[in-house]
C-alpha cells in the first residue's frame, strides 16, 4: 500500500478505540469563552486567548488572541493556534511559546515535541479538558513534518507517523504535563524517538547539573526545567545546527511518554527541586540567609548541583538530592564568598547561615561637548582576562556592580567620537566609585547615516544576546541605523527602540538573514512581519536554490545583500565556485542537492558585504571579488557590517554610510527610502576605525564623472580618524589594479589624516576608482577587528 494512502487511512481511523490508530477527541463543552484572565487557587483553566489580558508579559512573548492559554493560581503557559508555528520554519501551530510564573516575564521562544527530529502537524487542536476543578488539557494531533533547519543539516524527510501531544495543567503546580503519542502512519514504520526542540530567550541561560538527569535554565522571573519521571531515561542534550535538543526514549506506538515543564521564578532552584522530586529522587532542603539579591551556589566535587536566589531580606532555599554540599554566595559585580558546608538528608531541613563577597559600585555618567547625554559603550577591565562590556543607556548614567580592586575602565562611542579612559579605578567594598565622561564627536560624517547591516539577537539560534541589550550596544556604539538580520526570523527592533528611549539615536530597518546550510546567506531589508506564519514569514531556503530565494527577495524599495560570501560553509561564492570576472557559477547543481540544470549564477543581489566584522580574515579575498565584479559590470554596493552575535562582538565594527544628504542624516528623522536609493544608486562608503571619503569633481562614490580630454583626473581623498586609531596606508585601485599608494604616519593622531587631491594619469577607457585606508593595527579601546575602510566606486567615463 501506498505511504500517502496508509498515512491518510491512519488519520481517517482517529474515531476508534483499537490500536489502528488513535482516539477520537472530542471537545469539553465546559470550554470558557470571552476575556476572563486568572483563576484561584485550586483551579484551572484552558481556553482559547480572548483579550490581551490573558497573554503572557515579555519581549519575547509571542502569544495572540486565538491561540491558546493554560492556567492555574501559579502559572500561565500560551500554546499556538491553528496554522504555522512561531519560531521556526517548518513547524504548525500546537507549540509552546510562552511560560511564565503569573505576573512572571516569558523567556520563551517556543518549545515544540519532536519526532525522530520532525514536528506533528496540527490537523487538531482541541482543548479535551476545560479544567476548574480537574487538570486543563489541550490536545495537538497531525502527521509529522520536516523541520527546514533539519531538512537542510541532514537532508531527511519527517517519519511516517502521527504525533498526539498532550498539555496538561493541574491545579497549584509549577509543572506543565507533556505527553506525546506516536502512532504508526504506514505498515513497516519504526518507533520514533522522543525529542523536544527547545527554544529560549538570552537571559535564560541553560544548566545541567552534574547527574544531568535534568535540564534547566536561570532567567529573570521566570526558569524552567524539563525532567522525565522516576524509571524514565534521563534527557540528554543535543545541538543540532543552532538548535536545542532534549532527547528521550524511542516511543511505542500508541503508548504516550509523559515529561514535565517546570516553571520557576527565575532561579535554578525554583525548578531543579521541583523536577528532582518529580523524577522521583530522595530530596531535602538546604535553608539560610545571605545578603540580598546574591545567588547561592550548591556544589559538591563534581560541580555546579544548583543555584539558589536570596530575596530581598536575604534569605533562600534549595531542594536538593540527599548529600553533602558546598554554598557560596556569587554574583555579577561581586567577589565569591567563603565557603559553607551543609549536609542535606532525606526530608529534612538544613540551616546555614552563607556569608556574601565584598561588592561595590561604579557610577558613570556621559555626555557629549553640549552637556547633554550620550548612550556608551563602557568597557571594564582587570590584569588577566577579566572583563565586562556594559551600557549607558538614553539617560547617560549607569550604575554598575563591581567587585573591589582595581580596574580599567573605557567608555566610548564607536568611530565618530574620542573615547575616555581611566586606566586605575579603585573599588571599595560597600562605596561607590563616580566617573563622568565626555565624548565629543570628532569625525565629520555629515550628510552620511551609518547602518550596520548584519546583526543578530537572542531571535537568532545562534545568539544568546537579549534584544534590548542588542540594541543598547548598537546605540552604544554610534550605529545610527540597526537593520534586524536574524538567521530565518524577520524581527521589528522598534517597539524595543521605544521601549528603551532610543530613538533620538536609532531608526531600525526590518530584515532577516536568510541562512541557508547548504549555500551561504542572503540578508532583504527591509520587510514587513507576517504573524501568522512561521517566523513572520521569513523566506524559506531548504530544497531551493538560491536563484529561487533572490527572486522572492527582490522587491522595489528592497536591498538584498550576500553575506560574508568567502566564510567557510556560509558563504554563497564559494558554494556555487563563482568566478567573480565573468559572473559564472561552474559548481555542479546537484553537488548541493539541486535539480541538474539549476542556474547558478543569479547574482540578481544589491549590496555585497565585503568588510564582515566577524570574518576579517575574508577581507582582501572578497575585496578582490568586489572588484573584479564591478570591473564586469554587476552592479551591487559594496557594504560593510559587523556579523555581530554577542555582547563583545562589536556592533559596527565594520559599518556602512550611506550618503543621504546634508541636512537628511539626522537618525531619528531618516527616511529608510532615502537610504535604500542611495545604497542601489552605490553611494556608500564603508567606515572601520577610519572614514574615508572621496569625490572627483562634483562625483561621489556611486556618481560618473566625464573625463574626456582631461590631462589628469583629479581625485580628491580625505581620511579622518579619532585619536585612538592609528592608520598607515591609502591605496588607490583603478578598476582591479593598484595605481598609487599614500603613506600615513601611523603616530598622527589629528582628526583628519589626509585631505588632498591625488592627480592620476587619464585612462583611455571607461573605469572606476576605490580608495581604501589601512588601519596600523587595532584601535584600542573601541574597535578590535583590523579592518580597512574603503569607497565604493567612482565610475568615470571617456567618450
Amino acid at each position: 500500500m501506498d505511504k500517502q494512502v496508509w498515512l491518510i487511512l491512519a488519520l481517517a481511523a482517529c474515531g476508534d478505540d483499537g490500536p489502528s490508530g488513535p482516539r477520537k477527541l472530542v471537545a469539553d463543552p465546559a470550554v470558557e469563552t470571552g476575556c476572563a484572565p486568572g483563576v484561584a487557587e485550586g483551579k484551572t483553566r484552558a481556553k482559547v486567548v480572548a483579550c490581551k489580558d490573558e497573554l503572557v508579559r515579555g519581549r519575547l512573548a509571542a502569544g495572540r488572541i486565538g491561540d491558546f492559554v493554560l492556567e492555574n493560581a501559579r502559572v500561565r503557559v500560551i500554546i499556538r493556534g491553528p496554522g504555522e508555528g512561531y519560531y521556526l520554519q517548518g513547524t504548525a501551530g500546537g507549540g509552546l511559546v510562552d511560560a511564565a510564573p503569573i505576573g512572571g516575564e516569558d523567556l520563551v521562544k517556543e518549545i515544540v515535541p519532536s519526532v525522530d527530529l520532525a514536528v506533528g502537524g496540527s490537523d487538531e487542536i482541541v482543548i479535551t479538558e476545560a479544567g476548574d476543578d480537574g487538570p486543563a488539557e489541550l490536545v495537538v494531533r497531525g502527521p509529522a513534518q520536516a523541520l527546514d533547519l533539519i531538512a537542510g543539516a541532514l537532508n531527511r524527510d519527517a517519519p511516517p507517523v502521527i504525533v498526539e501531544h498532550h498539555y496538561r495543567l493541574r491545579a497549584d503546580r509549577d509543572e506543565l504535563e507533556l505527553e506525546t503519542i506516536a502512532y504508526a502512519g504506514e505498515l513497516d514504520a519504526e518507533a520514533p524517538t522522543l525529542y523536544d526542540a527547545v527554544f529560549v530567550g538570552g537571559r535564560a541561560a541553560a544548566f545541567t547539573p552534574p547527574d544531568k538527569d535534568v535540564i534547566a535554565t536561570t532567567g529573570t522571573t521566570s526558569s524552567y526545567a524539563l525532567v522525565y519521571p522516576a524509571g524514565a531515561a534521563s534527557p540528554q542534550l543535543l545541538d543540532v545546527g543552532g538548535i536545542r535538543l532534549v532527547t528521550g526514549p524511542s516511543l511505542d506506538f500508541g503508548k504516550g511518554q509523559l515529561r514535565y515543564f517546570v516553571i520557576g521564578d527565575g532561579s535554578v532552584s525554583s525548578v531543579t527541586g521541583r523536577a528532582w522530586e518529580l523524577a522521583g529522587r530522595e530530596v531535602g532542603t538546604v535553608r539560610g540567609t545571605s545578603a540580598p539579591g546574591v545567588d547561592i551556589e550548591v556544589t559538591t566535587p563534581a560541580g555546579v548541583v544548583t543555584i539558589a536566589r536570596t530575596d530581598a531580606a536575604g534569605a533562600f532555599a534549595a531542594t536538593v538530592p540527599a548529600g553533602a554540599y558546598t554554598l557560596r554566595a556569587t554574583g555579577t559585580g561581586r567577589a565569591p564568598g567563603p565557603d559553607v558546608s551543609a549536609t542535606v538528608t532525606d526530608g529534612a531541613e538544613a540551616a546555614v547561615a552563607v556569608t556574601a563577597g565584598a561588592s561595590g559600585t561604579l557610577s558613570v555618567t556621559v555626555t557629549d561637548d553640549a552637556g547633554a547625554p550620550l548612550p556608551a559603550r563602557v568597557l571594564i577591565e582587570q590584569a588577566g582576562d577579566d572583563r565586562r562590556v556594559e551600557y549607558v543607556g538614553a539617560s547617560g548614567r549607569a550604575t554598575i556592580p563591581i567587585a573591589p580592586g582595581t580596574w580599567r575602565v573605557s567608555i566610548s562611542r564607536g568611530l565618530e567620537y574620542d573615547a575616555f579612559v581611566a586606566s586605575s579605578v579603585v573599588i571599595a567594598d560597600g562605596q561607590t566609585a563616580s566617573l563622568s565622561a565626555t565624548l565629543d564627536r570628532v569625525v565629520d560624517t555629515a550628510g552620511w547615516i551609518s547602518l550596520d547591516t548584519h546583526l543578530h539577537s537572542e531571535l537568532s539560534t545562534d545568539s544568546t544576546l537579549p534584544i534590548d541589550d542588542r540594541l543598547r550596544a548598537v546605540a552604544a556604539e554610534g550605529v545610527e541605523v540597526p537593520v534586524s538580520t536574524d538567521h530565518d526570523m524577520i524581527v521589528d527592533y522598534a517597539p524595543v527602540i521605544i521601549e528603551l528611549g532610543l530613538a533620538d539615536w536609532l531608526t531600525s530597518m526590518i530584515g532577516a538573514e536568510t541562512s541557508s546550510l547548504i549555500w551561504g546567506h542572503i540578508n532583504a531589508f527591509p520587510q514587513t512581519p507576517d504573524p501568522a506564519k512561521a517566523a513572520a514569514g521569513a523566506a524559506r531556503w531548504v530544497k531551493r536554490s538560491p536563484g529561487q530565494v533572490l527572486a522572492e527577495l527582490r522587491a522595489p524599495g528592497r536591498i538584498v545583500q550576500v553575506n560574508h560570501p568567502r566564510e567557510d560553509g556560509a558563504g554563497l561564492f564559494d558554494a556555487i565556485d563563482l568566478d567573480p570576472v565573468t559572473l559564472r557559477a561552474r559548481k555542479d547543481p546537484s553537488a548541493l542537492g539541486l535539480p541538474p540544470g539549476t542556474d547558478l549564477s543569479d547574482l540578481g543581489f544589491d549590496a555585497m558585504e565585503v568588510a564582515n566584522g566577524s570574518s576579517a580574515g575574508d577581507f582582501d579575498e572578497v575585496f578582490r571579488d568586489y572588484l573584479a565584479m564591478v570591473a564586469a559590470g554587476h552592479g551591487a554596493a559594496a557594504t560593510g557590517s559587523s556579523d555581530s552575535h554577542g555582547a563583545t562582538a562589536y556592533a559596527g565594527e565594520s559599518r556602512t554610510f550611506v550618503y543621504v544628504g546634508a541636512g537628511a542624516d539626522d537618525p531619528a528623522t531618516v527616511d529608510p527610502a532615502a537610504i535604500v536609493a542611495a545604497i542601489k544608486a552605490r553611494r556608500v562608503t564603508v567606515g572601520s576605525g577610519a572614514f574615508v571619503t572621496a569625490n572627483i569633481g562634483s562625483a561621489i562614490p556611486g556618481d560618473t564623472a566625464n573625463v574626456t580630454g582631461l590631462a589628469q583626473v583629479t581625485l580628491h581623498v580625505k581620511v579622518q580618524a579619532a585619536a585612538w586609531q592609528p592608520l598607515q596606508t591609502i591605496r588607490i585601485y583603478q578598476g582591479r589594479t593598484e595605481v598609487r599608494t599614500i603613506a600615513l604616519d601611523p603616530q598622527d593622531t589629528a582628526v583628519v589624516r589626509y585631505d588632498a587631491d591625488v592627480l592620476l594619469p587619464p585612462p583611455a577607457e571607461d573605469t572606476f576608482y576605490v580608495v581604501r585606508v589601512e588601519r596600523a593595527g587595532e584601535g584600542p579601546p573601541v574597535v578590535t577587528k583590523n579592518l580597512p575602510a574603503f569607497t565604493n566606486p567612482i565610475f568615470v567615463q571617456v567618450d
